[in-house]
């Protein structure tokens, strides 16, 4: 009898170190699970940012309109006025801004330099 309380004893300890083991793992996974969830709950959506997108759009396409407007009024067109046009446009163009700037942009592209 004495050698069956000791297997059993020993399985019983194998078995209560076996279970606190998996006990620790599954309270590991649960933190990492919440720890996740709350670095989601932070993060910044494209729905956060798209308004302030849409403005800066509309503001740079303001902006882009006056120096076009400018552009093909000027009887001097320097190479520095368009470079400035073209660092509106790009940035317009890739927050998704609409074809008549683009329109007025290619016109406006063909002038010549004066300087």
């Amino acid at each position: 009898m004495n050698a069956e309380l000791a297997a059993t004893i020993v399985l019983g300890l194998i078995g209560s170190n076996l279970a606190v083991e998996i006990f620790k793992a599954w309270r590991e996974n649960r933190k990492k699970k919440k720890e996740d969830k709350e670095k989601q709950e932070n993060l910044i959506t494209l729905e956060d940012i798209k308004p302030l997108l849409d403005g800066v759009k509309e503001l740079l396409g303001e902006a882009l309109d006056k120096r076009l407007r400018q552009w093909n009024r000027s009887t001097t067109r320097t190479e520095d006025a368009w470079n400035e046009i073209k660092a509106l446009y790009g940035p317009y163009r890739a927050l998704g801004g609409n074809g008549s700037r683009e329109k007025r942009f290619k016109e406006a592209e063909k002038k010549p330099f004066t300087d």
